[in-house]
C-alpha cells in the first residue's frame, strides 16, 4: 500500500480511514460446517480413483489417497453379489457428509458423495479392494504466517515472503526488496516538459521507504515472479484469469499473491525511461488469498498491518478489478 508524502500527488490514507477499511475485515476463524470427521491426508490436488490390491470380503475407502473407512462386507451380501439397499445404508451410517481433513500444510473440508461412493463399492463386489470417496473439496486453508510490510511501500515483498513460506521456503522481506528490479530513478525527473518515473511493469518504482518527492510507488507482478524464479520457486501467473481459477487454485491448496486497490483512485501517470505512458492507481496494495470458504468467502493474510482477515467474494474481485487482475500463486 502507499502511504506517501502529504505534499505528493500519491493518495495516503488516514489512520482512521485504514480502519474503516481493514478493522473490520481482520480475524481469520476456521468455521465448523456440519457434521464431520477429521483426518490425516498427505497432499493431492486431484483425487485418485480405481482399485488397489485386494483382501476379499473388506473394501477399504479412501479420501484422495489415504485410508478413511475399512467395510467389512459380511452382511451386506444377497447370495454371490453384494446388496445395494444394505452397502447404501453401511455408508450413509458410517460416512458424514462434510470430513474436515489435513493435506499437508492445508486444512480442507471435504464434500462426500455417498451415493456415487455406493456405486463405487457395489463394482468391486465382494472381492473387496480399495476405492476413493466420491466427492470434493468445498474448503480448504493453507497454512501461512501472518506478516506485516516493514517498510512504507514493501506491501509487495512482504506478500511474496508470505507466499514463498508457504511453499516452505523461507525468505526475509527486506532481504527480497534488496533483490527486487528497479525501474527508473528514486523520484521522478522532468526530461523535455515532461514527467518521467520508472515502470512497475519493469522493476520496483520509487522508494520502499517512503519520502523523497513523491514518495515511491511499488511493484507489478512480472518483476515479483522472477525474483521468486531467482529464489527457487516459479510461480503461476494468473492475471487476467477469471476469478473462478483462483478459487480453484485455493482449493487446491496453493496460495495466491494478488494486487487489489484500495481505492477507486487517485490516479496518476508519467512516462517511463523508454518512452511508454505508465497509469496508476495510487491505492495499490497486494495481499495474499490463502483459502476459501465452503460459501465462498476468501481468507486473506493483509501485510498492511499484518492481519488475517475474510473477504465476501464481491468485496474481493472489485478490488482486485482495480488493479488490473493481476495475480501470482505459488
Amino acid at each position: 500500500m502507499r502511504r506517501l508524502n502529504p505534499t505528493s500527488r500519491v493518495w495516503s490514507p488516514s489512520a482512521r480511514l485504514r480502519r474503516h477499511l481493514w478493522g473490520a475485515l481482520a480475524g481469520l476463524a476456521l468455521a465448523s460446517l456440519g457434521a464431520g470427521v477429521a483426518v490425516g491426508l498427505s497432499p493431492a490436488p486431484r483425487p485418485a480413483t480405481g482399485v488397489t490390491a485386494q483382501q476379499p470380503g473388506v473394501t477399504r475407502l479412501l479420501v484422495e489417497g489415504r485410508p478413511f473407512r475399512v467395510m467389512q462386507l459380511s452382511g451386506l451380501a444377497d447370495g454371490d453379489r453384494l446388496d445395494a439397499a444394505r452397502v447404501a445404508a453401511r455408508i450413509r451410517a458410517s460416512v458424514p457428509a462434510r470430513i474436515h481433513a489435513r493435506a499437508g500444510r492445508v486444512r480442507l473440508v471435504f464434500a462426500a458423495d455417498r451415493r456415487a461412493t455406493t456405486a463405487r463399492v457395489l463394482r468391486l463386489g465382494l472381492g473387496g479392494g480399495s476405492v476413493e470417496l466420491a466427492g470434493r473439496r468445498i474448503e480448504a486453508l493453507v497454512r501461512a504466517s501472518v506478516i506485516a510490510q516493514a517498510l512504507r511501500n514493501n506491501c509487495e515483498t512482504a506478500a511474496l515472503s508470505v507466499l514463498l513460506a508457504t511453499t516452505g521456503l523461507r525468505r526475509p522481506q527486506l532481504q527480497l526488496q534488496a533483490r527486487i528490479a528497479r525501474s527508473g530513478t528514486l523520484d521522478p525527473i522532468t526530461v523535455g516538459g515532461r514527467r518521467v518515473w520508472g515502470d512497475p511493469r519493469e522493476g520496483f518504482v520509487g522508494r520502499a521507504e517512503g519520502g523523497g518527492v513523491a514518495g515511491g510507488f511499488g511493484v507489478y507482478q512480472r518483476p515479483v515472479a522472477a525474483l521468486a524464479r531467482r529464489e527457487g520457486r516459479s510461480l503461476a501467473d494468473l492475471s487476467d484469469h477469471p476469478a473462478r481459477d483462483l478459487y480453484a487454485r485455493l482449493l487446491q491448496g496453493h496460495a495466491v499473491m494478488v494486487w487489489i486497490g484500495l481505492s477507486d483512485g487517485p490516479y496518476g501517470s508519467w512516462r517511463s525511461p523508454s518512452g511508454r505512458r505508465v497509469v496508476v492507481n495510487f491505492g495499490e496494495h497486494a495481499v495474499v488469498l490463502v483459502g476459501r470458504y465452503e460459501n465462498g468467502d476468501l481468507a486473506i493474510i493483509n501485510p498492511l498491518e499484518g492481519t488475517r482477515e475474510r473477504w465476501g467474494r464481491p468485496r474481493f474481485e472489485a478490488a482486485w478489478a482495480l488493479l488490473g487482475h493481476r495475480a501470482l500463486s505459488a
